[in-house]
């Protein structure tokens, strides 16, 4: 709560909770399980395929 006695030289602003018509819901982030499972089945794969070549090639 603000009192003024005299004439302000500012304003106070308070947010307001009005619902736009037709605007669409926020999204915080993208759902990543599936890429981070992909990705680190990629990772294993070409790991173990350098691993197999390094040891075919010392043989």
């Amino acid at each position: 709560m603000v009192s003024v006695s005299s004439d302000p030289g500012f304003a106070v602003a308070t947010p307001t909770s009005a619902v736009v018509p037709g605007a669409t819901s926020p999204v915080t982030g993208k759902n990543f399980l599936p890429e981070g499972i992909a990705a680190g089945v990629l990772m294993t794969i070409g790991t173990s395929l350098l691993v197999s070549v390094r040891r075919h090639r010392r043989a």
